[in-house]
Formats: C-alpha cells, structure tokens, sequence
C-alpha cells in the first residue's frame, strides 16, 4: 500500500522437507552449507549469527545477525536483522526488513524453499538493498539446493 517492494525468490529442492529445515534451522545444518561461521538460537528472541570469514568467531561485531520473530517447526523461519559486517551499505535500512523462509512440500521428494522480504521502502536507498538481496538470496538458494542434491554450488561471491 506504501509503494514499497516485497522481494520473493523460491527454490525448488529435491529433498524432504525435514531436510531443508534441518539445513536451514540447526547449527549443524548451517555450517555444512552457508558459512564456516553459523549458529541458530532457534527461539523467539533467538538469534541466527553468521561469518563468511573462517577466521571469524561466534559474537564478533562483524558477523552478520538477526534476532528470530517466529517460527513454525519445519515451516517457517522470520527474521529481522540487527547486526551487520562494517562496510555494508544502509545498514538502518535492512534492519527494517523482515526475512521470512518457507519450506512447502511440492510433490513426491520436492520441496520448495521461499525467501521473502518484506518493509522496503522507496528510495534509490532502497532500490540498491532490494538489488543487493535480490543477487545475494539467490545465491544462497542455490548454495542450499547444491547441498542438499549433493551437486556443485555457485561459485565466486554472492554479491
């Protein structure tokens, strides 16, 4: 109604959906695809933490964090953000933007894995967070879909 944009990128899987949850929503899962540094609280007020530096150690100022809104066991994961690596662009921007994962069955042995996010405002500002995500999402879709069908991921940066 704002005039803002809703960005909705979906992936789909060939895996369970206990698999794409246990993936996305669970320590373990987390640092067997998405970063050498990763943890998940997963609790309201919990938070999810990450580093694509292997250097990096949980709580260091320059991970990548956000604080857990809700969640739905095996369904559903929203987020905000709350902390970001020095050097990100508009960083009071995307703490106003809430991350919201699905994971739907899709059929015999497919699931599918949406990412959205809602709350962007217009602006140039805007428009440049929006593109940022819009690439770096869809990336880390593709990093989940290569794990968990055990193929080749994407390669160079996400961004």
């Amino acid at each position: 109604p704002g005039g803002g944009k809703v960005r909705k990128q979906s992936s789909l899987i060939r895996t369970t959906r206990e698999k794409a949850w246990a993936a996305f929503a669970t320590p373990e899962g987390l640092l067997k695809w998405e970063a050498p540094v990763a943890a998940i609280d997963l609790k309201v007020g919990g938070h999810l933490e990450a580093s694509y530096d292997p250097k990096a150690k949980l709580g260091d100022p320059g991970n990548i964090k956000h604080v857990i809104l809700g969640y739905l066991p095996g369904e559903l994961l929203v987020f905000r953000n709350v902390q970001t690596p020095p050097g990100f662009k508009h960083p009071e921007l995307f703490a106003q933007v809430v991350t919201i994962v699905q994971f739907e069955d899709a059929g015999p042995g497919l699931v599918k894995v949406t990412c959205s996010e809602v709350g962007y405002g217009v602006s140039k500002d805007w428009d440049e967070l929006y593109g940022f995500f819009h690439a770096g999402n869809a990336f880390v879709l593709e990093m989940l879909k290569a794990h968990l069908e055990g193929t080749a991921g994407p390669t160079g940066p996400a961004h």
